[in-house]
């Protein structure tokens, strides 16, 4: 299942952290990637998942060394980058970027430290001008998206926050509980927990780049 329509790019990435994975995550992965990355341990998910990375980077403190083992046998370059300036999501995004890559998929990069989790946010803010992230964790996916026009799929009674990353402007949303008109996000709580009214989320915007919460109705 894509969970939002977006023209991909040529070379879409899949990147793959050592954080909380959630069990059935890949069913929606948006297509199969053109290169797998893994920021460190988080290579240990990625092999649970079924994916071999082609290349692991990071400062190499948390992937067991039998891994290491495992992967060099398998011909997966092992690229260690000890810098502590940047996290291995940061090494990841920068290695994806400069390869060419504007479509990138998280995995692994939230849900068992706060901080991380806003650390992950950061490093999406960081590079908003040279990809488009798609952070997906079992619980929830979280979209981070120039301005253009966008449709995303979702269920009845689903939450669904708008924010600004840090402003839009122009924004209009259909399909909504609380439909936006030619408006504006910018700091603040207007735009979070607003629900799906239909199966399809329409969102456009004419300036900015949005970041799109959307929380996963429980059966």
């Amino acid at each position: 299942m894509v969970t939002i329509d977006l023209p991909i790019y040529k070379h879409h990435a899949l990147i793959v952290g050592n954080g909380e994975i959630f069990p059935g995550i890949t069913a929606s992965l948006p297509g199969h990637p053109d290169l797998i990355l893994a920021a460190d341990g988080g290579a240990e998910n990625a092999l649970a998942l079924g994916f071999q990375p082609s290349l692991v980077i990071g400062d190499l403190d948390s992937i067991k060394p039998e891994t290491i083992s495992t992967l060099q046998s398998r011909g997966v370059v092992i690229r260690h980058e000890p810098s502590q300036a940047e996290n291995d999501l940061e090494k990841c995004v920068r290695y994806a970027v400069r390869s060419g890559f504007r479509d990138l998929t998280l995995i692994g990069f939230t849900g068992r430290r706060d901080d991380q989790t806003m650390a992950t946010l950061s490093v999406c803010k960081k590079f908003q001008r040279q990809a488009r992230f798609q952070i997906f964790t079992g619980r929830a996916n979280t979209f981070i998206l120039p301005a253009g026009s966008y449709a995303l799929n979702c269920h009845v009674g689903e939450t669904i926050s708008l924010f600004g990353f840090p402003v839009v402007k122009g924004i209009s949303a259909q399909g909504l509980q609380f439909s936006l008109q030619n408006e504006k996000l910018g700091p603040g709580s207007y735009g979070v927990s607003n629900r799906a009214t239909d199966s399809k989320v329409y969102i456009t915007w004419q300036s900015g780049t949005l970041l799109i919460y959307q929380i996963f109705k429980q059966a």
